[in-house]
């Protein structure tokens, strides 16, 4: 998890304080994201596992 966290910071380049999965299944999750002050932003990341 922290590797994403870090992989979207630079992406998006600003810093990120969290990441939360709000939903997990087998193959995928979903994450909302949180900003450098701990507001949340108005997008989330949803992950293919392998």
């Amino acid at each position: 998890m922290e590797q994403l966290r870090a992989e979207l910071s630079h992406l998006l380049g600003e810093k990120l304080s969290r990441i939360e999965c709000v939903n997990e299944k087998a193959d995928t999750a979903l994450w909302a994201l949180y900003d450098s002050q701990g507001n949340p932003m108005p997008l989330m990341e949803h992950q293919y596992k392998r």
